[in-house]
Order: C-alpha cells, then structure tokens, then sequence
C-alpha cells in the first residue's frame, strides 16, 4: 500500500514536469505567467533618459532637512544639517543608464522621489515649496555625498500646477 502511494505520487510528479516541458517548449508559458506582472525592461517607451535629454515631471515639491558634511549621516551628532529639495513624483518614472556615459549608466526604476536642483530658479522654488509643480530639466546619477537620491534633476523651469 505505502509503495502503491509512492509510486502515484512518483507518477503525479513526472507528469506535472511533462506538462511543465510540453508548456513551455511551446511557447504557451504566457498563459500561464501572472498577468499584473510586467517587466520593466520590456516597457522601453516608458523610459526617460539622462542628460542632455531634457524631461518634464510633475510632482509636490518639498524641503526636507538631510545630514550633510562630514559624515552624512554616520555621525549625526556632529553632521551639518542641510535642507534640500525633493519633488514627489506624482507617478514613479523609470531611468534608463547609458553605457557609452561615464557617470549615468545605471538604470533606476520605480523612482518615487527626486533631489531638485534649482540654481538660478532658487526664489521660485522657494515660493512652490509645498505646492504641485510641472518642472523641466535634465537627470543625472548621484555622483557625490550631497546628492541624497539616486537620480537628480537638473531644473530648467518649474511653475505651479
């Protein structure tokens, strides 16, 4: 009796592993694939590129207080506190690295947030804090400790929306 269950269960396996094979050798495995999975890879129309390529994004535009020099934050009794801008991506974008660039090849995706550089838009940005904003502007990759996301943007204009 014990050896007749064995062998069933020997028997259930090879043909689940048959059909398994038979499946997949052709091509029917996406009928069987989850349907709210997608990869992100495969959605390349969905991607931003890095600088020069110029984006708009929209989002909240908050200031939040991060730990700076020294340490960044190892040793936050003696790291300067500085305040930087975040834009809260209103839908999380995807990055694509190029790998001819020196410092923008990783890809990044399912980017919520992302550090504003405002240069000569300073006083606008300080006015939209806490607002939604449409910006412009080219991305890069993180390349130093006062970069606090892994994408950053490069702000050309910004305005409420």
């Amino acid at each position: 009796m014990m050896n007749q269950t064995k062998n069933k269960k020997y028997l259930f396996a090879i043909i689940l592993l048959t059909f398994g094979m038979t499946v997949s050798m052709l091509g029917f495995s996406d009928l069987f694939a989850c349907s709210d999975h997608e990869d992100p890879q495969s959605k390349t129309e969905n991607w931003l590129s890095y600088e020069p390529t110029e984006i708009a994004l929209q989002g909240k535009l908050k200031s939040v207080e991060k730990y700076g020099a020294p340490n960044y934050g190892e040793s936050p009794q003696t790291d300067k506190k500085v305040k930087i801008l975040l834009l809260k991506l209103k839908t999380p974008i995807q990055v694509k690295g190029d790998p001819q660039s020196a410092s923008n090849q990783e890809s990044f995706t399912d980017i919520k947030e992302i550090q504003v550089l405002c240069s000569d838009k300073a006083q606008q940005c300080q006015e939209l804090q806490d607002k939604n904003v449409s910006v412009t502007g080219s991305l890069f990759q993180a390349v130093s400790g006062h970069h606090y996301t892994k994408v950053i943007l490069n702000l050309k204009s910004i305005q409420a929306s």
